[in-house]
């Protein structure tokens, strides 16, 4: 997400991209879940639709995207923040770019192996939303 991310901190079989540099660097249904942790709120607006866009392009069938945030219904937007956000904004977002998508709670996802989602990212507190995103087959 960020440039001067430290890469060697990520556990194995995670990849840190830019969310902003196109095409991501991933084949076509290629990846079977991406978690999005409080980084869409630095990034316009203007950006969202090819961000979810290649988010489904690179996700295989029935794969799962996971985004988090701080939700802006409950408190105002941090100084550092460039976009208003709330799980609803999300989830426009996720089905103009047809994914089927649900507000989840800090300890539940639809994915398979909980621990990938789960235990990387558990948040405490009110004001974050949690919204997962699926993909399936366009008919």
């Amino acid at each position: 997400m960020f440039r001067k991310w430290n890469n060697k901190l990520l556990p194995e079989g995670v990849k840190n991209i830019d969310l902003i540099e196109f095409p991501y660097p991933f084949e076509d249904e290629s990846v079977e879940a991406i978690v999005v942790s409080h980084c869409l709120n630095q990034i316009s607006k203007s950006y969202y639709i090819r961000i979810f866009g290649e988010f489904f392009r690179v996700l295989n069938y029935e794969g799962v995207l996971r985004v988090t945030d701080d939700n802006n219904d409950f408190f105002d937007i941090h100084i550092h923040a460039a976009t208003y956000l709330n799980e609803k904004i999300i989830m426009g977002y996720m089905s103009d770019c047809r994914f089927y998508s649900k507000v989840v709670g800090s300890t539940e996802t639809v994915f398979e192996d909980k621990s990938i989602l789960v235990n990387n990212h558990v948040s405490l507190g009110t004001g974050r939303f949690f919204v997962e995103g699926i993909k399936y087959p366009v008919v």
